[in-house]
């Protein structure tokens, strides 16, 4: 008889164990604010463009040789504009294993792009007049150096720069 009642005790205590914690589980779950887990109001979070540029191509203007110009791609993978974006393109002079001679870019342009809207592409021609010379086997690296409203994305996964001097 004394058996009988002792299994009824360790049931019960697990029975309102797991009652309470799924009580607690519950309370925890519905009293914080989806999406950044705190109890006050959340803050306001604010969403940026992420933004990208990658050449395309890049070499002397076959009509003037005293120009070079940089075909660019600029992506923006974010769901907000982005503006002032502003672009540096370096050429590199590299031996013929595609090795640096030297960390001091030969040549190098900047310029203001505007605007990329939201998930979107843009190509951008950028041109440099009287370049200094260069090696036939240089090469060229394009980056964003700064925009508004925007997180550039060599920023925020370093390995992407691993091949990149600059």
């Amino acid at each position: 008889m004394l058996e009988k009642k002792f299994y009824k005790v360790g049931f019960y205590i697990i029975l309102v164990l797991l009652i309470f914690s799924l009580l607690l589980f519950f309370f925890n779950k519905f009293t914080q604010c989806p999406k950044c887990g705190q109890c006050e109001a959340c803050p306001a979070m604010e969403e940026e463009a992420l933004m990208e540029s990658l050449v395309s191509s890049w070499g002397k203007n076959a009509f003037n040789e005293s120009e070079v110009l940089f075909n660019v791609a600029v992506y923006n993978y974010g769901y907000q504009e982005a503006r002032n974006i502003v672009i540096q393109c370096n050429v590199y002079n590299t031996d013929e294993m595609g090795y640096l001679v030297d960390n001091t870019p030969v040549v190098r342009v900047s310029e203001n792009v505007g605007t990329v809207g939201s998930t979107s592409a843009k190509t951008i021609e950028l041109m440099k007049s009287n370049p200094p010379n260069f090696l036939d086997s240089a090469t060229a690296f394009c980056d964003i150096i700064s925009c508004d409203n925007c997180e550039i994305l060599n920023d925020r996964i370093p390995e992407l720069t691993e091949f990149s001097p600059a």
